[in-house]
């Protein structure tokens, strides 16, 4: 015989533990019946000497469990532990395996708070009437939406040439389903959740944001209110009753950003807790919708879920009733609704629970506004001298501030 093989084949030693193949394997075989089958098949058994000697493990009523095995020199595919275990299964037989569905443990899967908040917002907006609409995250570079104070992502590889951006916001397709319905109804209000992106902003990078956008036009009647309205119904239904609609001045942010399309002076900002939560405001009327009243908002989900989160908070009803109390007033046709709601809210901050716009009337150089307050204290009734007291103090603020009229 002549070796032709310069460099010698190294032994593959490799460490067989029996419980380690019960599990691999699901079937229950004896020590001496694997170490067999592995000694008829050429392979060397020998003691892992890691382990305690046997003999002494047999007089304590156990057994050696784990020992090493040496694959027979021509056997050069055997090389992890899982070809050992084939082989002594190969030799037991392959038609002796039984058929076992795998045991695991499983768990209720949970939920993500995002995605229930999305859903709940989406089945309140269709019970007001509006429909869902389903758009590409892509617009093209339409001369009219460009804006100096924020810039389009571009898409390295777009799919053509009408795609070449990531929308920065959801107006930029709502408007076009408006556009394409217009010639078919009077009246349409849509809605879409979906990533908005944009350079900018507190990151120098992309900034990726999930939206809400609301749109509703209308032929021959006036949208912003109804819109205002469906906003104001949508925070109460999810449980965010803290927010405020104030004017947008020229230094924020909104005024920016939505400059390109929102009528500059016909915009209000959504504010909670200090947070901006959006926008909405009466839009530029694009050509193909003439003389059509277009109101449009846009907010961000991630932020109204923080504030909902933290509007879940429970305390035990006031043992003392509350008192309610009207103020009606005459302002001029430019004061902002939100600005005096704010106003009233903040003349003080320890009784007054909350206000509302019950009723309100155009005339022509003036507005009159009618707004319910509730007074509230935490651990007596309220006098009527007292609600007297703070109610003339409001008035004196409104008068001062928006010259206002009592009526």
């Amino acid at each position: 015989m002549i070796d032709v093989y310069s460099k010698k084949q190294p032994k593959v030693i490799i460490k067989f533990d029996v419980e380690r193949f019960k599990n691999f394997i699901g079937i229950d075989l004896d020590i001496k019946i694997i170490k067999n089958y592995l000694i008829l098949l050429g392979f060397i058994i020998t003691q892992n000497s890691k382990l305690p000697p046997a003999p002494r493990l047999r007089r304590a009523g156990k057994t050696q469990n784990s020992f090493l095995v040496e694959a027979p020199a021509v056997r050069t595919d055997i090389e992890t532990f899982e070809d050992v275990a084939e082989e002594i299964i190969r030799l037991y037989g392959y038609n002796r395996l039984k058929s076992q569905p795998p045991r695991i443990h499983l768990a209720p899967s949970g939920f993500e708070d995002q995605i229930v908040l999305e859903n709940k917002i989406k089945r309140i907006l269709v019970g007001f009437g509006l429909d869902e609409v389903f758009n590409y995250s892509f617009v093209s570079s339409d001369t009219r939406f460009e804006n100096a104070d924020y810039k389009f992502v571009k898409l390295e590889n777009p799919i053509s040439a009408e795609f070449q951006y990531l929308r920065p916001s959801l107006f930029y397709n709502l408007i076009k389903n408006a556009e394409s319905n217009a010639r078919f109804f009077d009246e349409i209000s849509v809605f879409e959740t979906g990533k908005v992106f944009f350079k900018g902003g507190k990151s120098n990078g992309i900034n990726e944001i999930n939206s809400l956008g609301i749109l509703s036009a209308s032929k021959n009647k006036e949208t912003f209110f109804k819109l205002k309205g469906i906003i104001e119904e949508l925070f109460k239904r999810i449980g965010l009753v803290d927010y405020l609609f104030v004017p947008i001045t020229d230094k924020d942010w909104v005024k920016n950003f939505t400059s390109c399309f929102l009528k500059s002076g016909e915009a209000l900002k959504i504010e909670s807790n200090g947070a901006a939560l959006g926008y909405l405001g009466k839009i530029k009327n694009p050509k193909d919708l003439g003389k059509w009243h277009i109101g449009f908002a846009e907010m961000d989900i991630e932020e109204i879920l923080k504030l909902v989160v933290e509007e879940h908070e429970y305390r035990p009803l006031s043992k003392y009733p509350s008192v309610m109390r009207d103020i009606s007033i005459l302002v001029g046709s430019d004061a902002k609704v939100g600005e005096i709601t704010q106003t009233i809210q903040e003349a003080d901050l320890k009784y007054i629970e909350d206000v509302d716009l019950i009723d309100e009337y155009e005339m022509a150089l003036k507005r009159s506004l009618t707004f319910r307050i509730v007074f509230q204290a935490e651990n007596r009734t309220l006098t009527d001298r007292e609600i007297n007291w703070e109610m003339d103090k409001i008035t004196a603020v409104l008068k001062r501030k928006f010259k206002a009229e009592t009526r």
